[in-house]
């Protein structure tokens, strides 16, 4: 499970990008059927197995396995992941949350979502925390675990000031609900 734990840490690395960087507003709000109708992009990643779309002017990277799109005003990203075999999803979450417990230290809760939505078509199992960033801005983090046929997945969801990046939060979530699993 090591290499989850390691896989884990540099989408989390990623995520502090979000934490130091940028500004914190972005252009407004929006109802989530307009941030569904704005994923234009499609990401499909066979050896991962995984398909999602985003919107066109999100910035996509890929590195070590993990796939991370970031909205263009860098108030939220969406990173994903197939770290470990099927049958190991079930300690994927906690090694996970240990993980990010670490990267953050004590500024991070992490408390479990009672009744996560599916990811696909898939069940999940979920973490969240707020963890404060520059000047003191939360910083919404959300991890879920979710078992495909063949991999274990992982997307972990950030959002920086989510009071004040309303729209990229949504486009964020409209992403997460966009993922189908193929593996």
């Amino acid at each position: 499970m090591a290499l989850g734990a390691v896989l884990v840490l540099a989408a989390l690395i990623g995520g502090f990008v979000l934490l130091t960087g940028g500004d914190d507003e972005d252009d407004g709000g929006g109802g989530s059927a307009t941030e569904a109708s704005e994923l234009t992009e499609r990401l499909t990643e066979r050896e991962l197995g995984i398909s999602a779309f985003y919107p066109e002017d999100w910035k996509r990277t890929e590195r070590n396995g993990i796939v991370t799109l970031e909205s263009k005003d860098r108030c939220a990203a969406v990173s994903l992941s197939s770290p470990v075999p099927a049958n190991l999803t079930s300690s994927l979450l906690n090694d996970s949350v240990a993980s990010a417990r670490r990267s953050f230290g004590k500024k991070a809760i992490f408390g479990r979502e009672d009744r996560p939505a599916p990811v696909g078509d898939r069940p999940t199992q979920a973490a969240v925390a707020a963890v404060p960033g520059k000047g003191g801005t939360p910083v919404a983090v959300r991890l879920v675990a979710s078992r495909g046929e063949q991999l274990g997945h992982l997307v972990q969801q950030v959002i920086r000031n989510p009071e004040a990046c309303t729209r990229s939060g949504a486009q964020a979530r409209a992403v997460v609900e966009s993922i189908v699993y193929t593996r």
